[in-house]
């Protein structure tokens, strides 16, 4: 059985792709997700916001929130049709954790993953306050 994912990520999925066939990626998707395709998983990228208006204001609030918002905003549309939702690294990671954490729909419906490559090292040389932070997001 094909498990679904949906990727949050603040890459250009396309221009990536294309990037790599041009030789000027290492691998078909960042951080070598690609690799839960090659598991039978179904992946899902929400493609960027069609209209202008108000990309702005989605920059200024996710500059005042200090973690991205749109892959969040725009997978939400595909977050209730996927077996998970797979951030990729841990900013990403931050708006649905606490839209979860809210019991807000539909993020806390779907289980979520961080695909991460430094929080296990980072968790182990921050302070104490750092860590709880950390932990609580």
């Amino acid at each position: 059985m094909t498990a679904r994912a949906l990727i949050l990520s603040g890459h250009d999925i396309p221009q990536w792709r294309q990037r790599y066939l041009d030789g000027l990626a290492p691998a078909p998707l960042p951080y070598e997700v690609d690799s839960l395709a090659r598991a039978d998983f179904e992946l899902d990228f929400p493609g960027a916001f069609t209209k202008a208006a108000g990309a702005q204001a989605r920059r200024w609030l996710a500059r005042k929130a200090g973690f991205p918002l749109e892959a969040t905003l725009r997978g939400a549309r595909f977050a209730r049709q996927v077996d998970v939702a797979i951030a990729l690294l841990e900013n990403e990671a931050i708006f649905p954790s606490l839209l979860r954490n809210a019991h807000l729909p539909p993020y806390s419906n779907v289980p979520l993953v961080i695909w991460s490559c430094w929080l296990g090292d980072q968790l182990t040389r921050v302070d104490a306050e750092t860590r709880r932070t950390l932990q609580r997001r």
